[in-house]
């Protein structure tokens, strides 16, 4: 009302003034008055929106859609929001795209001393997709707009070095001695200019310049062109500064066309053929005029018009100092907006959106498709919504039934009630003959009673009563191939044949919520998740689908006649095994469950329906489900399972698809909208009697029939629009970097972004964001939210109110509130190590930093610090790595622990993040140079080893880990054979990483086998601590050869001061007899030993008693006491014992025959007191061998004789020859002790000479017994 009242005392004002006022005035305020003066419908972006200037040139619309704006200070790209500034420090006063899709901006540099108007340099620059670059070889380009034509394939540019070609690949010159200030082309492909060096007007062909007509006389040579125009009939119109002028290209004729001589600098022909000028006049204002069948006429008296622009619509439009306006042919020139600034250039794009480029920003004005939404039936509750092939729409209600027909709505009244609003199907159904049928429920509690099944045909209604009252009711209605109507639901499933009563073809236990008749003729029915087909003559129980299939099944066939099913899913019929094939994925499958849990709501599919675009949709009822089927398994749309919503397809009329890929889905929150993985909820915000909607239908005029709880809505949705467009403005309050890689040490991140829309105003917007694959619900421009470690994309997207999307604007944001991951691998925690040690571990982080490497003792407890360390400066770390590069190694640092004591330290590990998160690792150590302690007890260096020897050895260390015995015959080869090993003897304790040292010591008893059979053999014993200090001790034995028993032999001890001879035949196998001298032993002989203890061994061998072994031993008399004299003792494991011997003073020796082997040695007592009864005992006399040769020759060189004492005795002991001359007398009547006795014979008479070869008698005789044995000597 205020806004009337206003326009009418507007116009009473205007009457008044128009008598009183002179013309021009009265036209001034009738622009002022206007009832357009309004501004409504208009949005203006200044460079607070983005802009990089407010004063605005030039606007064009690429091929891609990419809106281009030409300001005072470059170039900006445009979509709904400014994503691209390029600052070209000039004016870009036009921007053009070629047919091959080249785009171009021509930038003018405003000559300072003539104003902005006046241009000192213009400049070509061409945009190669991310960047505009200078065309150098152009040079200084035309100053006037019409400056580049395309002409045979080519773009056509004229400079001050002539005019230049572009083919899409290359630029050439053409003639750079014809200058070329304008360029416009004729029909015949023909560019034309003036040039001063042709003396006029040229045409140029392609190829050369031709001189047309000679301007140098005529009144246009006076004349500047300051624009030209080719019109719709061919001529060449020259705007000058003298006026206007016309030249014929056929003729070669020019004219003049007056104006008075202004100034014309914009022309423009409409497509009527009215040439339209804004010209300077004298007082320098812009005046506009349209010449037609050779009459100009003024427009617009008053206002400075600075631009002209017909639209693609064919509306022509002018731009003033105060405003723009429209030409309309029967009102004239109205006012369209009313501005303080200049209006620089007018554009209207592809979809009809009007902009205006001013000195004050942008102005669009949205030219939409309205949105057509009314409502009917307000008081009705709608469930369910049908259109027959008439065109008549029906409709059940809690009141009835309902239909409209285009132009009146009737009330039916039949099936009203609470069954109306419940109903599980639309029940209805158009037969072949246009007979539309309704479901219904069989009650005889209503006048009239409620019939079974309804049927309209021409204005008449049918009633049909199957079944049993009060029990029976229909879910659905159908018709089969044979014409028969087939009504199914609770009871089972009757059919009708026109004329004749409906006929009960099965009954079911439940109520059968499927039919449908397969290509083969065979109707399907569901009941209770139970599936049967008819197969001609009766009813056949099929396999059911998969428990998971649910109760409430349904069917429906695809384009090839197969057969599915669904129900908590979808399920194929496998006909040739007789089963039903899940079909869902294990996605989907998934996906349904964790709705249905989340929701606690059961998803129940309905039949698919076939998109336009030839895929399968579905939709679910209850739970919030839209799938996509491609034939082999669900897609969910991600728009399932968002926000606390129920999806209505109770009657299989839950969704429609209008247009191609658009799909609107009834909902408890009203009508959802699904285009690509975008979505929109109509609600009572935008018209909706109510969000509780249950259906949708479109009809053949493409509108839309929502039912909902209030009422019927038709509804036309807008199309073909311009979508927003979003950008993403900060995030934690910074600008957005240029990678689009956010990188935060914090969990929670805010983003904000702002978004545009041609049509719609920016505070319609709404946002739907995206992170990592999910989107959101509808919300505004900012947003708060936590985010896990890791690498997140975030996506964002504008929906305007006309349902459309925008292109995404995305940003990957890397959250990292964890400090840099650090392990010291080496040493381990607890770890003895010496010597050099490599420390090396673990640096895993994205935005690392630096990393150091400290040393402490092993009581500090804080960790070091990240910070700039000096290496000079002793305190409480030391040290010893620092690096602000991740190692490209597990390797850190290189410490010397050398230079340290033993003793107990920490390593230390510290780095630092580029979010300035620190953290550390540490690790004790104890460092151990010292090696172990070796020692070989037995056997001894050098010492003459039996095949079995027993070694005894010592390993000791604090930190013992190791210890072994090897073996090798050649040291030269370095290779040894394992003898013994005993490893992993250091343990550590699970509750104390480094324990007190205690020394340990490990003993080596080991019983070896030499594996040699005689020669030297190299021990090596071989100690390692767990800190991998190790030290060994090698020994070298020897094996001798074994005495060979048909020879015999003598054995001796290193010092040659003993020997034992073995006679021939006294061993009873070849034998390994070894003799050692043992300078200490525990157990000393009882009386003064005068000489080594010799070993011999094995103790195990047992000797001949009749060819006894003989063992002399050497002593020093002067070792002996006064009064003593030596004796052999002998010991095994028990004390030692008297053996006795024969000594022999000459060669300082003592000799006794031994029956076994172990320790002997000689210990001085008492001389020997011969006894006057000592006996010989009997056959004790022995001569071995009995074959020997003093000089050798392959025999002994000697024989022992060997006889037994029960006393000491004087013996005598002589040798004769066979002849029974005396030919040596070894012993006269001396002292023999008790016991076994042995002494030697070598052959020799009583001058030392070898006697000859022969037989040979030994007497031994004690008192008056004697006994003698034969010898034979072989010197041969």
């Amino acid at each position: 009302m205020f806004q009337s009242a206003r326009v009418t005392n507007q116009f009473i004002l205007l009457s008044l003034t128009m008598k009183i006022l002179s013309p021009g005035l009265i036209a001034f305020l009738f622009l002022i008055f206007s009832p357009l003066y309004s501004q409504e419908g208009w949005r203006q972006l200044t460079t607070n929106d983005g802009l990089s200037s407010n004063g605005i040139n030039t606007i064009f619309q690429a091929q891609n859609g990419d809106i281009w704006i030409g300001t005072d200070e470059g170039v900006n790209r445009y979509n709904g929001v400014f994503e691209g500034l390029w600052d070209l420090f000039f004016q870009v006063n036009i921007i053009f795209q070629s047919s091959a899709g080249h785009l171009f901006a021509r930038l003018d540099e405003p000559d300072g001393a003539l104003g902005s108007n006046f241009f000192a340099v213009s400049s070509l620059h061409f945009f190669d997709g991310l960047e505009w670059k200078d065309i150098d070889i152009l040079g200084d380009v035309s100053k006037m707009p019409e400056f580049a034509v395309e002409s045979g394939g080519k773009l056509w540019v004229s400079t001050l070095d002539g005019l230049v070609g572009y083919d899409g690949q290359k630029w050439l010159r053409y003639d750079s001695d014809v200058d070329t200030n304008w360029l416009v082309k004729t029909p015949d492909g023909r560019l034309w200019t003036i040039s001063q060096d042709l003396g006029g007007i040229a045409s140029f062909d392609g190829q050369k310049w031709t001189d047309e007509f000679n301007t140098s006389n005529a009144f246009f040579g006076r004349a500047t062109t300051n624009t030209a125009l080719v019109t719709l009939t061919g001529q060449i119109l020259l705007g000058t500064d003298k006026g206007l002028f016309q030249y014929n290209p056929d003729t070669s004729t020019l004219i003049y066309l007056s104006l008075d001589q202004a100034r014309i600098h914009v022309m423009l022909e409409t497509n009527d053929g009215i040439i339209w000028v804004i010209a300077q006049g004298q007082a320098n204002q812009n005046l506009l005029y349209s010449f037609d069948q050779g009459k100009w006429t003024p427009h617009l008296p008053g206002e400075s018009i600075t631009t002209l622009y017909q639209s693609p619509d064919n509306h022509l439009w002018a731009g003033g100092e105060r405003g723009l306006y429209q030409f309309d042919e029967r009102q004239g020139w109205r006012q369209k907006l009313t501005l303080t600034a200049k209006v620089n250039c007018i554009y209207q794009l592809d979809n009809g959106t009007l902009l205006m480029g001013t000195d004050s920003g942008l102005w669009i004005e949205s030219v939409t498709d309205v949105p057509q939404l009314t409502v009917e039936q307000h008081e009705l509750f709608i469930k369910a919504i049908f259109r027959a092939s008439n065109g008549v729409i029906w409709f059940r209600s809690d009141q009835g039934i309902l239909s409209y027909d285009g132009a009146l709505w009737i009330k039916h009244g039949i099936y009203s009630g609470s069954y109306g609003a419940t109903g599980l199907r639309a029940g209805i159904l158009e037969d072949t003959n246009g007979t539309v049928w309704f479901h219904g429920y069989y009650s005889t509690q209503t006048d009239p009673p409620l019939p079974t099944v309804s049927s309209f045909k021409d204005g008449k209604w049918e009633k049909y009563y199957v079944g049993t009252p009060g029990k029976t009711w229909t879910a659905d209605i159908t018709q089969t191939s044979d014409g028969r109507i087939w009504a199914f639901g609770a009871g089972g499933i009757w059919s009708h044949v026109k004329g004749e009563d409906w006929v009960s073809e099965a009954t079911t236990p439940e109520s059968t919520r499927g039919f449908i008749e397969s290509p083969e003729s065979r109707y399907w029915i569901t009941f209770g998740g139970n599936i049967s087909y008819f197969d001609g003559s009766t009813w056949v129980a099929a396999p059911n689908p998969p428990p998971s299939a649910g109760r409430d099944l349904r069917f429906f066939e695809d384009d090839n006649g197969n057969l599915w099913a669904t129900g908590n899913g979808i399920y194929k019929w496998q006909e040739t095994e007789k089963k039903w094939l899940d079909r869902t994925g294990d996605q989907a499958r998934t996906q349904i469950d964790d709705i249905e849990r989340v929701t606690f709501r059961s998803a129940n599919f309905r039949s698919a329906k076939n998109s336009l675009d030839g895929t399968w949709r579905i939709m679910s009822d209850k739970a919030p489900i839209f799938a996509t089927f491609d034939g082999q398994k669900l897609s969910i749309h991600p728009s399932s399972g968002q926000g606390d919503i129920e999806y209505r397809n109770v009657h299989d009329d839950g969704f429609v698809e209008y247009p191609v890929g658009v799909f609107w889905l009834a909902t408890s929150n009203g009508l959802r909208r699904i285009e690509g993985d975008a979505w929109y909820d109509l609600t009572v915000d935008d018209g909706l009697p109510s969000n509780s909607v249950w259906c949708v239908m479109v009809d053949n005029q493409q509108y839309l029939w929502i039912g909902t709880e209030k009422g019927v809505v038709r509804y036309k949705p807008p199309t073909h629009l311009q979508p927003p467009a979003v950008k993403i403005k900060l995030i934690d309050g910074e600008d957005i970097p240029e990678d689009k890689i956010y990188l935060t040490g914090q969990s929670y991140v805010t983003i904000e972004w702002y978004g545009g829309d041609l049509q719609s105003p920016n505070d319609r917007l709404l946002y739907q964001y995206s992170i990592d694959g999910q989107w959101s619900q509808l919300k505004q421009n900012t947003l708060t939210t936590g985010l896990q470690n890791g690498e997140h994309r975030f996506v964002v997207r504008a929906i305007d109110p006309h349902f459309n999307a925008s292109p995404v604007d995305s940003i990957t944001i890397i959250v990292k509130t964890q400090a840099p991951y650090l392990s010291i691998g080496n040493p381990d925690n607890g770890d003895i190590v010496s010597g050099e040690l490599y420390i090396k571990g673990r640096i895993k982080d994205d935005d690392f930093g630096a990393f150091q490497v400290f040393l402490s003792d092993d009581i500090q407890t804080d960790a070091p610090i990240f910070e700039d360390y000096d290496n000079e400066v002793e305190g409480l770390y030391q040290l010893i790595y620092e690096a602000s590069a991740r190692p490209r190694t597990a390797t850190l640092a290189k410490l010397d622990t050398n230079s340290l004591d033993n003793g107990d330290y920490q390593i230390w590990l510290t780095a630092q993040d580029q979010l300035q998160h620190s953290s550390f690792d540490k690790i004790i150590f104890r460092v151990d140079n010292t090696p172990p302690a070796v020692k070989i007890l037995t056997p001894k260096s050098s010492e003459r080893v039996l095949k079995k020897v027993n070694i005894s050895a010592l390993a000791s260390d604090i930190h013992l880990h190791s210890y072994r015995l090897d073996y090798t015959t050649d040291l030269a080869t370095n290779e040894w054979d394992q003898i013994y090993v005993k490893s992993d003897l250091y343990k550590r304790d699970a509750e104390v990483l480094l324990p007190k040292p205690e020394m340990r010591v490990g003993e080596i008893q080991q019983e070896w086998e030499v594996p040699v059979k005689e020669g030297q053999v190299f021990i090596r014993l071989t100690a390692t601590d767990i800190a991998g200090n190790t030290s060994s001790q090698t020994i070298q034995v020897e094996v001798p050869a074994a005495v060979r028993t048909r020879k015999g032999g003598i054995i001796s001890p290193e010092d040659q001061q003993a020997e034992l001879y073995f006679p021939p035949n006294t061993l009873a196998q070849d034998e390994i007899v070894t003799v050692n001298a043992l300078p200490e032993v525990e157990v000393e002989p009882p009386v003064r030993r005068v000489s080594q203890i010799y070993d011999f061994a094995p103790t195990t061998l047992r000797l001949n008693a009749i060819k006894p072994a003989t063992l002399t031993i050497s002593y020093d008399p002067s070792q002996l006491s006064v009064g003593k004299e030596p004796l052999i003792f002998h010991r095994t494991d028990g004390p030692w014992k008297a053996v006795g011997g024969t000594p022999n003073p000459e060669q300082q020796t003592i000799s006794a025959a031994v029956l076994s082997l172990g320790q002997y040695t000689l210990g001085e007592v008492d001389k020997i007191q011969a006894q006057d009864s000592a006996n010989l005992k009997p056959d004790s006399l022995t001569c071995q061998p009995r074959v020997f040769s003093p000089k050798g020759n392959a025999f002994s060189a000697h024989t022992t004789i060997s006889f037994t004492l029960d006393q000491p005795a004087q013996v005598t002991i002589k040798v004769y020859s066979v002849a029974g001359q005396l030919v040596e007398w070894i012993a006269q009547q001396r002292t023999f002790g008790s016991g076994k006795q042995a002494i030697r014979w070598a052959g020799r008479d009583s001058d030392g000479e070898i006697v000859a070869s022969g037989l040979y008698i030994v007497t031994v005789t004690v008192g008056s017994q004697t006994q003698d044995r034969v010898v034979n000597v072989w010197n041969h």
